[in-house]
């Protein structure tokens, strides 16, 4: 009786997960967009958990216009000062419900000289 040892190391070399499998991460178009999205706010999430408020600010334009619950500010000092100002031990949770991509053009100055 011969037995095909290649297959049998196959089996043996390829992990058995226990627990939910990791998705895959999409690599073209909209589910492109997602990804960035994701790992933005991984980055986002790991930064609040560290209470690391200059981290979180870096992750925002120069120029973004932040509303918490203290007053509106522009600009990243302003969220710095926000995240800075959450207690220690504060944890940041977040789920993407929709993702949507914006037309090449939007964002974009439309007057020319």
């Amino acid at each position: 009786m011969a037995v095909d040892d290649r297959r049998d190391h196959r089996r043996a070399a390829t992990p058995q997960r226990s627990g939910p499998r990791r998705r895959r991460r999409p690599t073209s178009g909209a589910a492109a967009h997602e990804t960035v999205l994701r790992d933005v706010m991984d980055q986002w999430k790991s930064a609040v958990d560290a209470h690391e408020p200059e981290t979180v600010a870096a992750l925002f334009t120069e120029d973004a216009a932040f509303q918490g619950p203290h007053p509106y500010s522009v600009g990243r000092p302003g969220v710095a000062a926000y995240y800075d100002s959450q207690p220690i031990g504060l944890t940041a949770e977040y789920r993407a419900l929709e993702t949507r991509s914006l037309p090449p053009t939007a964002g974009t100055s439309s007057t020319t000289r």
